[in-house]
This record gives C-alpha cells, sequence and structure tokens, in this order.
C-alpha cells in the first residue's frame, strides 16, 4: 500500500488497512495522505478534523 500510493507513514497505512477491513470511515487531521491511502475503495471515507 505505501509503495502504491508512494506515502511513508505506516501509522496512517495500518488505520486504512483496518478501516478497509471493517468498512468504517477514518477521522483524521491529515485527510490528503488518508485520501491518497483509501483512493478507490468504495466503502470507507475519509473525514478531516
Amino acid at each position: 500500500m505505501l509503495g502504491r500510493t508512494r506515502t511513508s507513514d505506516v501509522v496512517d497505512a495500518s488505520v486504512a488497512e483496518l478501516a478497509i477491513r471493517v468498512g468504517a470511515d477514518v477521522l483524521t487531521s491529515d485527510p490528503d495522505d488518508m485520501e491518497r491511502l483509501l483512493e478507490g475503495v468504495r466503502n470507507v471515507g475519509v473525514i478531516g478534523l
């Protein structure tokens, strides 16, 4: 996932992977990186704080 999206934050990637598994939205103060990680995922939303 990190290589595909050219990001390096393993915590963001872990949160994204968990959100995909359980179909949950992600609340984040850094929506740009999370949106990049979750691009193309239909059942997960990104909500910026």
